[in-house]
């Protein structure tokens, strides 16, 4: 008897034995196979950015990542995240590539540098106002933040972004109490690189930062300098940015930028008034409304009294009109040295085929009275047009033409 319940009982511990290792291989293999499941099967269908903001603690990016990636929270996870060791992360803005897997993601975050590749560049063109600029701001920057734009808790608006940028002190390069306007001359137009969670006061120092190393250029110091000898004036590069504007608002295209520039000059340099169309264009939406424009200046605006109006004040406006280009600041550096000192937007009339054609470019004069007779074809074109239906009307290209 006794050597039955012997042998029973080495059988059943045989068994217990047996059991225990398949249930450690089960487990094994559950692990394994929950592994290459959730964590390694590629789950980022295309490029996308994951954001880690610098107030975000590692329970907050655990629960961030569970909620973001779809993953189970179990023994499993714990485990897994464990071994990853990923408690000293770095904030920032990481890419995650497509055909990332879970894996991946984790292996992404535990190196910091791989933040380098999420810089934002942002693109902010010529511009009338901020508006563009704020758009572009929003876009490529993370939008929801608090009152101190760290984290995720207030949503801020275009309304924000154009606020931080006029209440910012610029005390260091201009005078806003002389005009607010000023600002427009320290936003050059570019694509410049960015942190992906800089705040909006960063940015705009960024910005400053850019326009300091735009104006510290050996080239352009010596450029600014000869324009200063060449015509006598005494600009400085808020002044380049005032005449920018109005060259940028007079010409279509960028090939008349540095002679229409070299007119104002000459007309500066002889105590003439500028006597600039852009600048009653905006004396005139500055009296009516920005959402308002004139499509022909007359003689009546000539009086519209703003120190913006060049034809009733001296020398340049006291700011911008716009955010010139890039472009438009470099073509007044580079100014042609030339005699015109008037100008007339071109016309052709061709009478048997019955077009007006506007090319967009302009015909220069040194003496008023062949300017007169420019301005006379020009005039005449505008009344044909207003008179006469019958006429196409040709914008830029002889091919551009309406009835």
């Amino acid at each position: 008897m006794k050597r039955i319940i012997k042998t029973y009982n080495t059988k059943f511990w045989i068994f217990l034995w047996v059991l225990c290792y398949l249930s450690i291989f089960l487990s094994i293999y559950i692990y394994t196979n929950n592994l290459n499941t959730q964590y390694f099967k590629p789950i980022i269908k295309q490029k996308v950015n994951f954001e880690i903001y610098p107030n975000t603690n590692y329970d907050e990016l655990i629960n961030e990542l569970k909620k973001k990636f779809n993953v189970t929270d179990n023994l499993f996870f714990d485990s897994y995240i464990n071994k990853k060791n990923i408690i000293n992360f770095k904030p920032g803005r990481y890419v995650l590539d497509t055909l990332f897997s879970f894996n991946d993601i984790i292996n992404e975050i535990r190196v910091p540098d791989n933040r380098k590749k999420a810089h934002v560049n942002l693109t902010f063109n010529a511009s009338n106002n901020f508006d563009l600029l704020v758009s572009n701001y929003l876009r490529s920057f993370p939008i929801e933040k608090n009152k101190n734009f760290t984290n995720s808790e207030k949503t801020i608006d275009s309304i924000d972004v154009l606020n931080a940028i006029y209440k910012y002190d610029y005390s260091n390069y201009i005078d806003v109490s002389i005009d607010s306007n000023l600002i427009r001359a320290l936003y050059i137009p570019n694509t410049y690189q960015y942190h992906w969670d800089f705040s909006i006061n960063e940015f705009i120092n960024t910005t400053l930062y850019n326009y300091d190393q735009f104006w510290s250029s050996k080239d352009r110091i010596n450029k600014l300098n000869d324009l200063n000898s060449k015509w006598d004036v005494n600009f400085n590069p808020i002044d380049v940015s005032i005449l920018a504007s109005i060259v940028y608002k007079e010409a279509k295209f960028e090939e008349e930028y540095e002679k229409i520039a070299g007119l104002y000059l000459n007309r500066l340099d002889i105590n003439m008034k500028l006597e600039a169309d852009p600048t009653v264009n905006y004396a005139f939406q500055q009296k009516n409304g920005f959402d308002t424009t004139l499509n022909r200046v007359y003689k009546k605006h000539f009086k519209i009294d703003s120190k913006y109006n060049t034809y009733k004040y001296k020398g340049l406006p006291p700011a911008p009109i716009c955010i010139p280009s890039k472009q438009a600041i470099e073509a007044v550096l580079n100014a042609q040295k030339h005699e015109y000192l008037f100008m007339c937007a071109k016309v052709e009339i061709d009478e048997f085929n019955k077009y007006i054609y506007f090319p967009g470019l302009h015909s220069f004069s040194k003496s008023y009275k062949n300017h007169k007779k420019y301005a006379k074809d020009y005039h005449y074109a505008l009344n044909k047009i207003r008179d006469n239906k019958i006429y196409k009307i040709c914008y830029d290209d002889i091919n551009n033409c309406f009835d």
